[in-house]
């Protein structure tokens, strides 16, 4: 199965969506975690859909630090405009951020 993953992250809250999805849309996850930099918040979005969806299927990501430091084969680099993950978390971060200026 093809898996997309991205994350996002805010370097003054450290608040940061990592999101997978299936290449059909079917299948996806979205989490809000905190972490140190927009490259930890990559490697756990990764983490989390091996965790979900197992490590038999190919991850791509837009994150080169990820390809470079996952010490498998099943993560392949693919630029931003193709990742459709992008869209997933973006739509989750800006639905957080409406709810947080709402209150």
């Amino acid at each position: 199965m093809n898996i997309y993953i991205d994350a996002s992250f805010d370097k003054y809250t450290r608040v940061s969506f990592i999101g997978w999805t299936t290449g059909d849309l079917l299948i996806n996850g979205v989490d809000m975690i905190r972490s140190q930099n927009i490259n930890q918040a990559e490697m756990s979005a990764l983490c989390s859909a091996v965790r979900k969806l197992g490590v038999n299927n190919i991850f791509y990501t837009d994150s080169m630090h990820v390809v470079r430091n996952c010490a498998c084969d099943n993560v392949i680099y693919i630029p931003r405009a193709k990742n459709i993950a992008d869209g997933i978390v973006n739509i989750s971060k800006e639905l957080y951020l409406n709810r947080k200026r709402n209150r």
